[in-house]
């Protein structure tokens, strides 16, 4: 992966949602597409670089201050998988939690209700995500906190989308009402899907998708196929959930273990949604100790969220590992990690 332009950006006229637009884009990385078909080669290692290729601190491009109507943030990265023109191997993933009207708070003078009171209100608001959505035109869209009970929104949904996207939704156990959704453009094969019940107290899920993408290669038809993984962890309501959050990564990077020796095959792997905890926090330091690389370092001021509570933070990512970079078994380093984090909040 090369990065050629960072750039952060929030359009409040549009609908009171930032924009918050992360803009990767690659040079080509050669594949060999035959031998990579035929007998599952690792592929070609990726990176996040500079224009001369060098390791570099990325470039901020048309910040803008953040303001109190802030609430939730789009997230996108630009990624190559091929060899050619840069342009046409990029793929767009984007990561979007969109604010689920069952959780939404709205204050009245009588007393606070939620957003799924107003029909007029949520279905106003969606329709702007939506065109949100629509131009930035991403290849991969990761949807969070979807209110996937209510058909009248998911059929709104499936007729701006539908005919250029595959759709796939996933319910939070426990009949919470929301729940992931992840659009894939018509271009791209969605070969196989797996759902991860974390079955904890939070209801929270993962969805699995094994992509297919077309790449200009030696041979007509070539393709790379890539591993796209939506979710939404716990949100930190306790002091002690951040141990949770870090039991569903393990889950989410165990479930991927299986996955890889089931099927005998590496394969790059993006994990994208909302994370419910900053930079600086357990669940970021495990990541990068597991040899992800995250869209937004760890000295990053950038927003993406602002939750219920009025705090304005970072917490959606883009988070990349190669099939080079794997790490070992990931008991003892989740045992160590959750050690680590159990003593740190009884000292402080």
């Amino acid at each position: 992966l090369r990065v050629h332009e960072w750039c952060l950006s929030y359009d409040m006229r549009a609908c009171r949602l930032p924009l918050f637009l992360l803009m990767l884009r690659a040079a080509a990385v050669c594949l060999p597409s035959a031998a990579f078909m035929a007998s599952r080669a690792p592929l070609h290692p990726l990176a996040f670089a500079s224009h001369n290729n060098k390791r570099a601190a990325p470039r901020l491009r048309g910040a803008s201050l953040v303001t109190a109507e802030m609430q939730r943030g789009i997230h996108t990265s630009r990624l190559s998988l091929g060899g050619g023109e840069p342009e046409q191997e990029t793929i767009t993933v984007s990561t979007f939690n969109i604010w689920c009207p069952l959780f939404r708070r709205i204050h009245q003078p009588e007393g606070e209700t939620r957003e799924c009171d107003f029909r007029d209100e949520y279905m106003s608001r969606n329709r702007k995500i939506i065109k949100l959505l629509e131009e930035l035109d991403s290849d991969v869209i990761c949807l969070q906190e979807f209110w996937v009970s209510n058909i009248e929104l998911v059929d709104l949904y499936k007729r701006h989308f539908c005919q250029r996207y595959s759709w796939t939704q996933l319910e939070r156990t426990g009949d919470r009402g929301d729940g992931l959704v992840t659009l894939v453009k018509d271009r791209i094969s969605v070969r196989d899907r797996r759902d991860i019940i974390f079955r904890d107290l939070g209801d929270r899920v993962a969805m699995l998708l094994r992509l297919q993408v077309p790449i200009a290669g030696p041979e007509e038809g070539s393709t790379a196929e890539i591993v796209v993984v939506n979710t939404h962890l716990l949100f930190p309501h306790q002091p002690y959930f951040s141990i949770i959050r870090l039991r569903e990564l393990r889950k989410i990077l165990g479930f991927l273990e299986l996955y890889r020796q089931q099927h005998r095959q590496d394969l790059p792997i993006l994990i994208a949604g909302d994370f419910n905890g900053t930079p600086l926090e357990a669940h970021y330091n495990f990541m990068r100790q597991r040899n992800f690389t995250a869209s937004c370092g760890p000295e990053t001021t950038w927003v993406t969220h602002r939750n219920h509570l009025g705090e304005m933070l970072c917490v959606d990512y883009v988070w990349l590992q190669n099939p080079s970079e794997r790490r070992g078994p990931i008991d003892e380093a989740w045992r160590d990690m959750v050690f680590r984090s159990t003593r740190q909040s009884v000292m402080a």
